[in-house]
């Protein structure tokens, strides 16, 4: 629940999903202000990193189709 002030009510009054958009400045505002943790993977052979938002453990697999190494471990990046 916010308030507006009369100004601001016809801001939004104008806007086509205005909760929608107060809800991801929310987001915005958490991601800028509690960063969270990535993991992150590197294939030597194509130079790709591969980032998740949940730990893979010590190794991922390459994914990249075109490389050698795809579906082979690749090892995460400290």
């Amino acid at each position: 629940m916010i308030s507006l002030d009369g100004e601001c009510l016809k801001i939004a009054e104008t806007m086509e999903n205005f909760s929608g958009w107060v809800r991801a400045q929310l987001h915005k505002f958490d991601e800028e202000h509690n960063p969270k943790i990535r993991y992150s993977y590197f294939c030597g052979v194509c130079e790709r990193v591969f980032t998740y938002d949940t730990d893979q453990g010590d190794d991922s697999i390459c994914r990249k189709s075109t490389c050698v190494e795809y579906g082979y471990n690749i090892g995460r990046l400290i």
